[in-house]
């Protein structure tokens, strides 16, 4: 079934956050610190105000009493005191970061009226790296934490250090994951207006986690949170970096309260690349020990995350959830990762499709390579000798993340391995490989194994209606970010009422019709906001056939419900419309609820783990460093696809956003933290013509999960978080010939021309061998 939603998006009648207008709406820009860390001094707007349109020019002295912006997953105490204010106060700790607010006549006037303001900055030392904010003597982001490590995890299974030191081969590496971040299509945007007479504040534009930031909106404004209106509108793209709350999210409101008038901000897309969340960075130090017959016996971790200048909504939680996935699909007793949580002078970090999964997928899938090549065993033997086996499920690995112990659900971790061989035609292509290296070409195939994680809770709601015309109503606390959730649940209701999904409205994203909601993210629309609209179609379902019984004078068990009626069976012409029973329903017989409709909260307390295998063939220049991707295959598990054309799409979009973590995207700093990428000239994003000349997605259906009714996991997110690691390896094969070792992203030209000369200048490993790595 194709998605509902597209009808209107293709024809170009969606409505975006810079589409909305209202009468006598104000247009307002943020004056941003060109400093990476300075103390913050006197601020003048007095030329700006007198410029002619401005209305306002709003500074921290203006938020006077406003708290700091707080965590919305996994709040920890030792964060509290690097939580963000709206605008800065005292300091600024990265360039880009909110100084003052201007509102005018026209989005023109007031980027013109934010050079009239003038602001004293004393510039302090700057740390621009978190490996050096780690160095005795180094600038202090934040004095309060009196260092710059704001919080330390570890995560413990067994005695690993123990095991280390008994086990018969060890192996030791080094690893870096890049700065970058989602870059969606659409920028952040927002339209706020309060209406005096109703006391209600009014936001357009918010996406993700409506009901979560409309909580967040009354505390910090001390306002009744039911006089507070969340609007969705279409949403150009979220991947984590959309929807959460950012100062702008305070910064439009409040001034449309103060003002009396609508305000409308529109983020740029410098600022967004200056403003809204990064991601990724990270440093591993790790080492694995196997026993004689190359089983491992331990795993320890130690990395280091760049957190950036202010902890925001997601605290610590990407790194908690690198730490709680490290061990993959593989049985590994003993399990230690130690994490140093660090402050820098950057922009403040977050999620980004596959937080903390596509980092620790490159680490491990990396290290099983490097592995294999130093015991000279092959490296798919060595993951398949490794894998947990279906029968160990539900298998605890060893971590926690988000208030739950990680325990994977249920998995055939080496079905998917062989499929994607299978689909990739792996013995072809290495045949291939020997004949391109005897003409000189550099050919590798590498693969990336991956367990995601989806469907955290608590919970979900969702509402079901049959209105007084007859048709079905589905109001959900989910938010669309571009998942189709609209076609999925029309579907899934669809089914238990025997209606076309087409004639069934789907009503999301806003807080006067849906009172509660969780929100759109980590992959958790199929597999716990679909069951509560099941659920909730279900009480409905019963509803119906209790008021039709009684209508029809027959038993229920010989009602047939179809096309928006129910008649008894083999007696089409004894009928009832939807439209007749939901009249008939108000108030209905005695011992029933009065209407045709029911409310129901679904409780998801454990998390779905999908998995699944990437297999990449890539083809290096070395003259250019250039790495183009022949052939792509995913595999990946999703328990039960409700929607199979929109899981392939979540899959192939996912791939384009980790081919570009893998081989271009980068957010590069200077030495003194200011940021070198601040436009698509700098910041390179896959286009088609760096997709895959071929990709095949097969879907896998194979481990339905018992943790709801529908047994669906969840698909947004595993076609990026096995990508870098499949890159990576895929270029290691390539280049194995010229003793390249690859332990770093992205793998750019520069880089890859990099790793090439410095193996060359290292006398390389010499031709032949075809294994991933050269032992070290």
């Amino acid at each position: 079934m194709r998605r509902i939603e597209d009808a209107r998006l293709l024809t170009g009648r969606g409505h975006y956050a810079a589409d909305f207008r209202l009468p006598g709406m104000l247009h307002a820009a943020v004056l941003r610190s060109p400093h990476p860390h300075a103390r913050l001094g006197a601020i003048r707007a007095k030329a700006a105000l007198a410029r002619p349109g401005v209305a306002a020019v709003i500074t921290a002295d203006d938020l006077e009493g406003i708290g700091r912006i707080p965590v919305r997953l996994g709040p920890r105490p030792a964060i509290v005191a690097c939580l963000q204010p709206p605008l800065a106060r005292e300091k600024v700790r990265y360039v880009g970061e909110p100084v003052a607010f201007v509102v005018a006549a026209s989005r023109y006037l007031a980027e013109d009226a934010l050079e009239a303001i003038e602001v004293d900055y004393d510039p302090l030392p700057v740390v621009a790296d978190a490996l050096r904010a780690l160095e005795t003597g180094a600038p202090v982001v934040h004095e309060a934490i009196g260092g710059n490590v704001v919080d330390r995890l570890e995560t413990h299974r067994g005695d690993a250090r123990a095991a280390m030191a008994r086990a018969a081969h060890r192996v030791r590496e080094r690893f870096a994951v890049q700065r970058h971040t989602g870059v969606p299509m659409e920028t952040r945007g927002l339209t706020a207006a309060f209406d005096p007479a109703s006391h209600v504040i009014s936001l357009w534009g918010v996406a993700k986690v409506p009901h979560f930031n409309r909580r967040v909106l009354a505390d910090l404004l001390g306002h009744p949170e039911h006089l507070i209106r969340f609007v969705e509108l279409e949403v150009g793209g979220g991947f984590g970096v959309r929807g959460e709350f950012y100062p702008e999210d305070l910064l439009v409101p409040w001034a449309a309260m103060r003002l009396g008038r609508p305000v409308q901000w529109i983020e740029d897309r410098r600022e967004h690349f200056m403003a809204t969340n990064h991601s990724r960075q990270q440093y591993h130090d790790i080492e694995i020990g196997f026993d004689a017959d190359h089983r491992i016996v331990a795993l320890v971790d130690h990395f280091v995350v760049d957190l950036g200048g202010y902890i925001r909504t997601h605290g610590v939680v990407v790194p908690e959830l690198t730490a709680a996935l490290l061990p993959g699909p593989y049985r590994i007793p003993h399990y230690t990762c130690e994490v140093d949580c660090v402050m820098s002078n950057k922009t403040p970090t977050g999620t980004y499709r596959g937080p903390g999964r596509y980092e620790c997928t490159f680490v491990r899938e990396r290290l099983m390579d490097i592995a294999a090549a130093r015991l000279e065993i092959d490296p798919l033997e060595l993951r398949r000798r490794n894998f947990i086996a279906p029968s160990e499920m539900p298998y605890e690995v060893g971590g926690a993340s988000l208030n739950q112990r990680t325990v994977y659900d249920c998995g055939d971790y080496r079905s998917a391995l062989d499929q994607a061989l299978e689909c990739v035609g792996y013995d072809a292509v290495r045949a291939e490989q020997a004949a391109a290296r005897r003409e000189g070409r550099y050919l590798g195939i590498g693969v990336g194994c991956v367990v995601e994680k989806a469907g955290l809770g608590p919970w979900e709601y969702a509402r079901v209606e049959v209105d007084a015309t007859g048709h079905v109503v589905v109001y959900s606390g989910i938010a669309a970010v571009g998942q189709g959730i609209e076609t999925t649940m029309a579907q899934v209701v669809a089914d238990v009422l025997d209606v076309a999904p087409e004639d069934i409205t789907v009503v999301h994203g806003d807080s006067a019709l849906v009172p509660f909601g969780v929100g759109g993210f980590a992959s958790r629309g199929a597999s716990v906001a679909l069951p509560a609209a099941v659920e909730a179609a279900r009480a409905v379902r019963e509803k119906i056939v209790t008021v039709a019984g009684g209508l029809l004078e027959a038993a229920p068990a010989d009602l047939v419900l179809t096309e928006r009626a129910v008649h008894v069976r083999g007696l089409p012409d004894r009928r009832v419309t939807f439209r007749e029973l939901s009249r008939a329903a108000l108030p209905g017989p005695a011992g029933m609820e009065p209407g045709l409709y029911a409310a129901r909260f679904f409780q998801a307390p454990k998390m779905t783990y999908p998995y699944g295998t990437h297999v990449a063939v890539v083809e290096v220049d070395v003259e250019t460093g250039v790495v183009a991707v022949r052939k792509y295959a995913i595999t990946y598990d999703v328990g039960r696809a409700v929607n199979p054309l929109i899981v392939d799409g979540q899959l192939v979009g996912a791939l384009a956003q980790g081919l570009g973590g893998a081989l271009l995207e980068e957010l590069a700093y200077d030495e003194q933290g200011q940021i070198l990428t601040t436009t698509l000239m700098d910041y390179l994003l896959p286009t088609a013509m760096e997709m895959p000349d071929t990709t095949v997605v097969r879907i896998l259906e194979e481990t339905p999960t018992p943790l709801n009714p529908l047994g669906v996991k969840g698909a947004g997110e595993g076609g990026s978080s096995g990508c870098g690691a499949a890159i990576a390896n895929a270029v290691a094969d390539a280049l194995a010939p010229l003793g390249v070792h690859v332990t770093a992203l992205p793998l750019s030209p520069d880089r890859v021309l990099g790793l090439i000369r410095a193996a060359r200048s290292a006398g390389g490993a010499g031709a032949g061998g075809g294994r991933p790595e050269a032992p070290a």
